[in-house]
């Protein structure tokens, strides 16, 4: 530039002063043209020169990727997440040269450039990327295997014979596929299992090992009478055997059995070859030989005579004036038909009575019964606690205000001061302090970390200074295997679990017992606390509760259970004429846990069931819906309940519902009942299952001031609800709503 100024300037003085040596002046415009030439070539050296767009066309992502273009003078890089074209923009020059590199997780995919160097020439450029998946593989490695097996994987999508010790590869799963590995035939006398189930497949492929172990069935073949079902325990497992030929077990090769008879029916005697013995490949047999009974000469029976005060265990036993002393004694005692035990009045034993495989008959049953003037013979599993009562030893200490502590080596049940219950406080584990923040007088809580029982007393002062009773003996009394049993007369009080359980017993009757203070015990295999006052449990049958009295029970007074055990029948369970007040769940709860397992036939008439959800486990009962009178559901959906009966009941004052029926209680007559008062629904049915079994027919009932609605049902499926005169008055929420979520206290927050 500056040379065309001074060329300019040169000539500006030429031409002023006449042309310098005064020629035509063509010399000049020579020079201004060159001038001008030079000023043009300038300029075209600052023209910017056309830029270029490069595109990023991918297909077939399985992931992120990242794309790197490097021009050797700067690296640019671009994230593609998806399939189709994106761009890096106009930013490249013509004739440059590009060198594409891309980075990704190669455990997912593997991708490739359609060239990895490119050069730009006067025109956008257009870069493919493709991917392909990466494919993983399951091996399953068989061992031991002696007869062909079917593995599945993917819901049985995909399935491979193993035979022999082979390895069978399943193949084409990508990185992130669930995988779930099935056995769905072991073969002939063998069990498989498989160590690596399921999972998720990630960076590499996945192997998984196929055991099997030979087997043996165990069958049972009989031989004479058999008039009806035998319980048989395996191993713990209880089998009801029906018929002959009946597959038993299937167990290891090698492995130890037992066998037992559970129970006969009274009209047979049954016998097995063999009790024990060890499995060995295919079928391994037993034999059980029955044999009709004789009843027509069975005798009348020994009377035994039980007396806490004065008897002796070294007494006969079989007098008033020799009676023995303990329930030990009269545990190890074998018991027959027409067999009679008579428990002196004012007497009271601590400890547990065991009426474990007694046979009794229908004309000669095993009685249990009073006899004697005064109080009822009482069974009691309280154990005292302070010195006032007999227990010097007993250490109470001061832990804070009013709270006083003591280390025990039982879970507690009730708490009794003075002989009044107090009240229970559930422990939260997690927070000892918050448990101890709801402590009152009047109040308890165990801690189970610790093995330390808190106590308030009403009086705020030392339980040293009162008579203090806990519950100890998890039952009162506990039957098993029974059949033909009558109880009468008895008063049951303070088991820290139940105070009576029968579980696979038959033909039982029990009138007029006094049932208190049950239960609160904490269950480590729950974990939960529980108790209720009359258990009846597994396969039993033709079971009566009558004309008896429940008062302050942790859960329930009553509650046929099916539990623990599968594949068996509970039937024909009457629940008559019993008056039952303050249970912290429900009066009566007939409820199945487990599978398989069918309650048939249950009567529930003519009780008296005052104020649920009321008394000592109330207001920290952990249960979901305390305070109902009456309760049934059937949460296994494999279970079932039928042939439920409720008549003529008298339901007042309760927590939450009169009668709540939950899942698969069946086609249930509800007639004649008066519900009162109740701060739930008078009845309420609910199950959100489209298969449910539930349903009920209500007749003649009174069903009136309720909280809730009088009526209030929600069901998903089933035979429905049908009324038919019903006097349904003065109810808060109504006389019939088919919305519970608004009309019963299960579902108000609390």
């Amino acid at each position: 530039m500056f040379r065309f100024f001074l060329l300019l300037l040169v000539t500006l003085l030429l031409i002023a002063c006449g042309g310098g040596s005064g020629g035509d002046g063509s010399d000049e415009l020579k020079e201004v043209k060159e001038v001008k030439e030079v000023k043009e070539e300038e300029n075209i050296g600052n023209v910017q020169p056309p830029l270029f767009n490069l595109y990023a066309s991918a297909s077939g992502l399985q992931g992120a990727i990242n794309l790197i273009a490097d021009d050797h003078i700067s690296k640019r890089s671009l994230d593609i997440t998806a399939d189709g074209q994106l761009s890096f923009g106009d930013v490249f020059e013509s004739a440059t040269s590009v060198v594409f590199t891309l980075s990704y997780d190669e455990h997912i995919q593997s991708c490739e450039l359609s060239e990895p160097v490119a050069t730009f020439s006067d025109q956008d450029y257009e870069l493919f990327i493709t991917c392909l998946p990466k494919y993983f593989s399951a091996t399953v490695v068989a061992r031991n295997i002696t007869s062909p097996v079917l593995v599945s994987n993917d819901n049985g999508v995909t399935t491979h014979t193993i035979e022999a010790n082979a390895t069978v590869s399943f193949d084409s799963y990508v990185y992130g596929r669930e995988y779930d590995f099935v056995v769905t035939d072991s073969g002939l006398y063998q069990q498989c299992e498989i160590d690596n189930v399921s999972g998720v497949f990630a960076a590499e492929n996945i192997e998984v090992i196929l055991s099997c172990f030979s087997s043996g069935e165990l069958l049972i073949s009989r031989e004479g009478v058999l008039d009806s079902a035998v319980n048989i325990i395996i191993n713990n497992t209880l089998v009801a055997v029906t018929g002959s030929g009946q597959l038993l077990a299937t167990l290891p090769v090698g492995a130890e059995y037992t066998v037992t008879i559970e129970d006969n029916s009274p009209e047979q005697d049954c016998s097995l070859n063999k009790t024990s013995g060890t499995i060995i490949q295919g079928v391994n047999s037993l034999i059980m030989t029955c044999e009709k009974l004789d009843l027509t000469d069975t005798g009348s029976g020994n009377i035994y005579y039980l007396d806490s005060v004065n008897g002796e265990d070294s007494n006969t036993g079989l007098s008033e004036q020799s009676p023995w002393k303990t329930l030990d004694r009269l545990n190890n005692t074998d018991l027959s038909a027409g067999d009679t035990i008579r428990f002196k009045r004012n007497s009271v034993w601590a400890g547990m009575l065991e009426l474990l495989s007694l046979v009794g008959s229908a004309d000669e049953p095993i009685t249990l019964e009073p006899y004697g003037d005064g109080a009822r013979p009482m069974i009691s599993g309280l154990e005292c606690v302070s010195p006032i009562c007999g227990d010097e030893s007993a250490q109470w200490s001061l832990l804070q205000g009013n709270i006083y502590q003591i280390v025990i080596d039982w879970s507690p049940g009730i708490v009794l001061e003075n002989g009044v219950p107090l009240t229970f406080v559930n422990f939260e584990s997690s927070d000892p302090s918050t448990a101890l923040e709801k402590m009152a007088p009047g109040r308890f809580v165990w801690n189970h970390n610790t093995n330390t029982l808190y106590v308030w007393t009403l009086a705020g002062d030392t339980p040293g200074l009162s008579d203090i009773k806990v519950g100890k003996h998890e039952y009162n009394v506990r039957m098993q295997g029974s059949q033909h049993v009558h109880m009468s007369g008895l008063a049951l009080r303070g088991a820290s679990r139940h105070c009576l359980l029968a579980t696979h017993t038959t033909d039982l009757v029990l009138d007029d017992l006094s049932v208190d203070y049950c239960g609160g015990i904490w269950d480590e295999n729950g974990p939960f606390y529980l108790g209720n006052g009359v258990e009846i449990a597994g396969a039993s049958a033709r079971v009566i509760v009558q004309n008896s009295t429940f008062n302050e029970i942790f859960d329930s007074a009553i509650s046929p259970q099916a539990y623990l055990w599968t594949d068996f029948e509970m039937r024909d369970i009457q629940i008559l004429n019993n008056t039952i007040k303050h249970c912290g769940l429900a009066g009566i709860e007939l409820t199945n846990w487990t599978k398989r397992a069918r309650q048939v036939s249950i009567t529930i008439e003519g009780n008296q069931i005052i104020e649920m959800g009321h008394g000592w486990a109330d207001p920290y009962n952990t249960n979901n819906s305390n305070g109902v009178g009456i309760l049934a559901l059937a949460p296994d959906e494999s279970s079932e309940i039928s042939g439920l009966t409720i008549r003529n009941n008298d339901i007042s004052a309760g927590r939450l519902d009169g009668i709540t029926l939950g899942m698969d209680t069946g086609w249930v007559l509800i007639e004649g009942n008066t519900i009162t008062g109740n701060d739930g629904a008078g009845v309420f049915l609910w199950d959100d299952n489209p298969e449910t079994t539930t349903g009920a027919f209500l007749t003649g009932n009174t069903i009136h001031n309720q909280k809730g609605s009088g009526i209030a049902y929600k069901l998903s499926g089933g035979p429905g609800v049908e009324l038919e005169d019903n006097a349904i008055t003065d109810n808060e929420l109504g006389g019939v709503a088919t919305d519970p979520d608004e009309h019963s206290l299960l579902y108000r927050p609390q």
